[in-house]
């Protein structure tokens, strides 16, 4: 084996192994980030959709049907999985936050 091909043997291995320590810290930092910055949007969306229900909407069941249909729509659109259970915690939550905000 020549000089140069074991020093590119090494730079090889070198590059391996950065490449192996990088991917070891940046792809869960990069997954925390996005799950993050989902569940912002997500918050944020569904927010938005109980304003605009208590703004527009009389009728209780009304108001949930139509913040119900909104975040679905927008949850296919974005290719975002969530159980309705979840969705439904996360809209009570929004509804209780908005209750607390009037007062």
């Amino acid at each position: 084996m020549e000089m140069n091909e074991m020093i590119f043997e090494i730079c090889r291995m070198v590059a391996i192994i950065i490449g192996a320590i990088l991917a070891y810290y940046i792809v869960p930092a990069l997954r925390t980030f996005v799950e993050k910055h989902v569940d912002d949007n997500l918050n944020g969306f569904i927010n938005a959709c109980v304003w605009a229900a208590q703004q527009t909407i009389e009728d209780n069941a009304d108001k949930k049907q139509f913040v119900l249909d909104r975040v679905t729509e927008w949850l296919h659109q974005k290719e975002i999985a969530i159980s309705p259970e979840q969705l439904d915690i996360l809209i009570e939550s929004a509804v209780l936050a908005m209750k607390r905000e009037i007062r």
